[in-house]
């Protein structure tokens, strides 16, 4: 019986990884080697060193001169060309983005191969290998820039194209975009090479905070057939990995009331509506194994309590015991109102319902009114101002374990998780909602291999 039970669970999630996606969130470096006198160079050993992890990739070049390495981790490499009758020739300070094709050409000169010539490289200044139009957020922008929500997708709007969703749309209020015109549901977000894009609102299911995110590419318009089935914009996030050396981070951002001008509808004579808001976490990533296996986390953490200022029309005191005149006013012109009794047809005097043909249980529900409060009245009501606090407890943990099985291979396991959120006030109660993201991806070095992500997310909401 346990036979057929594992049996069926490893046929699910086989089957489940076949069904996801396999969208690019690496970078791919190419380039040609030639002698001085523009010759090709065949069998030139090149090899490519990630250097804040040592990881090491191997290859030799093709018939025509040409190298291509694949499935390549964001960061900074240093690449090494050597062939028996030439100099060494060494490129560093070559940073690789997020789905970008570099091109690093490199012409080798003749001498010792014990001789080496360095050569510290700039990042390419255009994309010349792909049509795809795109831009990438870097880490520096990402975690720098002021965000209010720290919400990494208010960046897309640093993209050509990008524009506000117009207003009253389905989803312009959740924080959408629209991309060279498209609808702002036809966006698509991607984690990691995992499609995250929530079914139902068109937005990221997951959000993993901008402290452990590397960098994002946008891309809205000829980008590659593995992005399918949207024809807005490409969100492509890439998170941060461990290295051989530990660094962490430790933060907090804090908003309160005393640093606030008072709402507009606030009464002038209450206090500022009280705001506690307090989102705090930290990073830490390093070595498991030097050049091998490296582990990286951040937990982030949410609690505010924020007053919403509430205007509202209630009933002036004296409706409430029959009493209507207020509404015979002249003031009120054509939207002037005549009460009539039902029973009879004719009209109620004065705009006064007799008090015993007033229902007890209506009156018992027209205590719960509150009087006005602002000195704000009218013929058509008085007005109440409220500020009931709505309270949010969140939290997110973010983890992820990179391993080099072989000098071809790395294994990526990455679990994020975004259990619950708790927002109430006065009247209103939101239910609480779980969602998490589990995913492992295996890249491969030469092009054709297999490329095998696990996905498992689970997303609940209790009333």
């Amino acid at each position: 019986m346990y036979g057929k039970q594992i049996f069926l669970v490893i046929g699910v999630l086989v089957f489940s990884a076949v069904l996801v996606s396999a969208q690019s969130f690496t970078g791919t470096l190419v380039g040609t080697v030639k002698d001085p006198t523009g010759a090709v160079l065949p069998g030139v050993s090149m090899k490519l060193t990630r250097v804040d992890t040592g990881q090491v990739r191997n290859m030799i070049t093709d018939e025509r001169g040409d190298f291509t390495f694949v499935q390549l981790p964001v960061g900074t490499y240093q690449l090494e060309a050597e062939l028996p009758g030439f100099k060494s020739e060494v490129r560093s300070g070559i940073t690789l983005r997020t789905d970008v094709t570099s091109r690093i050409d490199i012409t080798m000169v003749v001498g010792a191969v014990s001789e080496k010539v360095l050569v510290t490289e700039d990042a390419p200044l255009l994309e010349s290998e792909t049509s795809a139009v795109g831009n990438v957020i870097n880490n520096r922008t990402v975690v720098e820039l002021p965000l209010n929500g720290r919400k990494f997708e208010t960046l897309v709007f640093l993209s050509p194209g990008a524009t506000l969703p117009r207003p009253g749309s389905s989803i312009g209020f959740r924080g959408g975009v629209q991309f060279t015109g498209m609808r702002e549901t036809s966006n698509m977000f991607i984690l990691d090479g995992i499609d995250i894009t929530d079914n139902d609102v068109r937005q990221p299911s997951i959000r993993p905070s901008v402290d452990a995110i590397q960098e994002f590419k946008v891309q809205n318009s000829t980008f590659s057939a593995e992005y399918g089935r949207q024809a807005g914009g490409m969100i492509n996030v890439t998170t941060k990995s461990g290295t051989n050396e530990v660094h962490g981070t430790a933060y907090e951002f804090v908003r309160n009331n005393i640093f606030d001008a008072k709402n507009f509808f606030d009464p002038p004579n209450q206090e500022t509506p009280p705001l506690r808001r307090n989102q705090f976490g930290g990073t830490i990533g390093g070595p498991l194994k030097k050049d091998r296996t490296f582990f990286f986390g951040n937990y982030e953490q949410l609690i505010e309590r924020a007053a919403q200022t509430r205007a509202a029309t209630v009933p002036k005191p004296e409706w409430l015991t029959g009493d209507f005149s207020s509404l015979l006013d002249p003031s009120l012109g054509s939207r002037r109102v005549q009460l009539r009794n039902p029973l009879t047809g004719q009209d109620f005097a004065g705009n006064i319902i007799p008090v015993g043909m007033l229902n007890p249980t209506s009156l018992l529900a027209a205590k719960v009114y509150p009087t006005q409060n602002t000195g704000s009245t009218g013929p058509l009501g008085d007005q109440f101002v409220s500020a009931p606090t709505l309270k949010t407890d969140s939290y997110l943990m973010t983890g992820r374990i990179d391993h080099q099985i072989l000098t071809e291979q790395q294994h990526l396991r990455e679990v994020v998780i975004q259990p619950r959120e708790h927002s109430r006030s006065l009247r209103f109660l939101l239910g609480d909602f779980g969602s998490s993201l589990l995913c492992e991806n295996r890249r491969y070095a030469q092009p054709g291999d297999n490329d095998f992500r696990y996905l498992d997310s689970d997303t609940n909401h209790r009333q």
